[in-house]
């Protein structure tokens, strides 16, 4: 039992690693789109947060009637993880319709902010969103495989979790951007 729930609080550390990853890599993604690295960190930390917040309260809806949470939670881990890998793809194609096209020309400024903000939110709040509903799943799979020892490991997983992401964005920004590029670490984390 304990083997088991050292294992699920090992994946989670890893989740919020990627999780962060992905955080880093965006805003120098939506930096690039929006025209200055400030817009880039607020864009990405509004959708980062606002999508964890809303996946969080949706997955708390439906958790009753999830059956099996732990398999809920790998496929979106999956999901987030496609998402990562496409996203490069998808910053292109988004990109290309708002910059590239001429939609931006003649039109007031504020609608060009706008635009803009909704293509990077557009490619960004999905993963986040699921990324929210991994924490709500996690939690209900111990509550229901481990309804001993549940309360102990709940703060646990959180903790590593987070820990996960601080170390996540440390590697980001000191080793692996320097070691494979933006595109590379953004398919690492994929």
């Amino acid at each position: 039992m304990k083997s088991k729930l050292f294992l699920l609080t090992f994946l989670f550390g890893l989740s919020g690693t990627a999780a962060l990853i992905y955080e880093a890599i965006w805003a120098r993604y939506l930096k690039l789109l929006l025209g200055h690295s400030s817009y880039g960190q607020i864009l990405t930390l509004c959708v980062f947060m606002g999508g964890i917040g809303i996946g969080s309260f949706l997955a708390g809806k439906w958790i009753r009637k999830i059956t099996r949470p732990l398999l809920v939670y790998a496929f979106i881990e999956g999901g987030i993880g496609l998402l990562g890998l496409l996203y490069h793809t998808c910053y292109q194609w988004v990109s290309a319709q708002i910059l590239d096209s001429g939609v931006l020309l003649g039109i007031p400024g504020w609608a060009v902010v706008a635009i803009k903000w909704a293509g990077g939110a557009s490619i960004t709040f999905p993963s986040a969103v699921l990324m929210g509903m991994t924490f709500p799943l996690m939690v209900t799979t111990l509550i229901r495989l481990f309804p001993t020892d549940a309360t102990r490991w709940i703060a646990k997983m959180y903790f590593v979790n987070a820990l996960g992401g601080v170390i996540g964005v440390l590697l980001t920004s000191y080793v692996l951007i320097n070691l494979f590029g933006t595109i590379g670490t953004l398919l690492l984390a994929g």
